[in-house]
């Protein structure tokens, strides 16, 4: 089955500046994707490239039975039938919830009822659950219920696709916690394909389908959240995804020798014959047990759990226990493993 929304070989620059090298993605209808990566690494650059903001240089952007971008083709914005959500919600401040709503309505061909365009913004009032609020003016809303009213213009012409540039950036933790559920909850329930850019590790790994990592303009990764968290593909996709011990290790045929002691692994990324390998243990791979040499030397208290830093003279591990199995600073502790160990090829 052919990908309702297919990026091929996609190379964006400014002036002499590269800035995506080969993008490479697909998403099936409905799918919500989220691209992720640190700043400055292209992420805004291919959602405004999707959009038609950008043009490329080289390479194909299909959406459903659309060509949006091909050599010698250049799709206008306004002919994408996509939506867009920015940062900061944007809403026109002279205008009510309502008619920012019905903003995208106007460009509706000719012969579409006014009736018909209210019934919509009813519609989409009742799914961001602001019906109360149809007369509030932007002023009077929170952030988060700014941004749900940013989702819903976006959604008002039916668009085959929305991208939304960090929606959730400038809100509180657990606002945006909140906003994040509700978010999806009603892209899911309009069935429309989303692509939502973002630097947050959690943000991505809770709320997307699928997450593409960006790096330096590069895809490193693509795959469901809980592959490209337990299997990274790189070193860099194994830090940006959270925290992660990394050691040396030395091959023993099926098995690689740590400060850990010898135990068996699994390749992440291209099998190798080195006999060196960098290792990846997770911190909620690990346990402490009653017996050891390491000392406790730093808590990172989290409420559901803790982040333990263990020191044994230059060797240094990361943790993460139950707030049960929390341990004073200074306490002596033995490590085992709990979970699975990855390699990669010494590069």
């Amino acid at each position: 089955m052919s990908a309702f929304l297919e990026i091929t070989d996609l190379n964006v620059s400014y002036g002499h500046t590269q800035v995506l090298f080969d993008i490479n993605l697909a998403a099936q209808q409905g799918d919500f994707v989220a691209i992720a990566g640190p700043s400055g690494c292209g992420k805004t650059t291919l959602l405004r490239t999707i959009l038609g903001l950008e043009r490329a240089q080289r390479g194909t952007i299909r959406l459903g039975r659309s060509i949006l971008t091909m050599h010698g083709i250049h799709l206008v914005p306004e002919k994408r039938n996509i939506g867009w959500v920015p940062q900061d919600a944007a809403l026109f401040p002279m205008l009510t919830v309502a008619e920012n709503i019905a903003f995208s309505l106007a460009k509706t061909p000719r012969g579409v009822k006014k009736q018909a365009q209210s019934g919509r913004v009813d519609e989409l009032l009742e799914l961001i659950n602001l019906t109360l609020l149809r007369n509030r003016m932007p002023s009077e809303l929170s952030g988060g219920q700014a941004q749900r009213v940013a989702l819903a213009r976006a959604l008002a012409a039916q668009p085959q696709l929305v991208l939304m540039d960090e929606p959730f950036a400038g809100l509180d933790p657990v606002l945006r916690s909140d906003l994040r559920a509700e978010v999806k909850a009603i892209l899911k329930a309009s069935s429309t394909t989303a692509l939502l850019v973002t630097h947050d590790q959690t943000e991505a790994l809770s709320i997307a389908d699928t997450v593409a990592l960006l790096n330096q303009g590069r895809i490193e990764q693509v795959g469901s959240p809980s592959v490209v968290y337990n299997t990274p593909a790189s070193k860099w996709v194994a830090q940006f995804l959270g925290e992660a011990n990394h050691l040396v290790g030395t091959r023993r045929g099926d098995e690689v020798e740590t400060i850990l002691g010898t135990t068996q692994f699994t390749w992440s990324g291209e099998p190798s014959e080195q006999e060196t390998l960098d290792v990846l243990i997770r911190p909620e791979s690990l346990r402490i047990t009653d017996s050891g040499d390491w000392k406790v030397t730093a808590i990172e208290y989290c409420g559901h759990d803790a982040l333990l830093t263990l020191q044994r003279g230059v060797d240094r591990l990361d943790v993460r226990v139950a707030p049960q199995e929390i341990r004073s600073r200074g306490d002596e502790v033995g490590v085992a493993l709990a979970g699975p160990v990855l390699a990669y090829p010494t590069t």
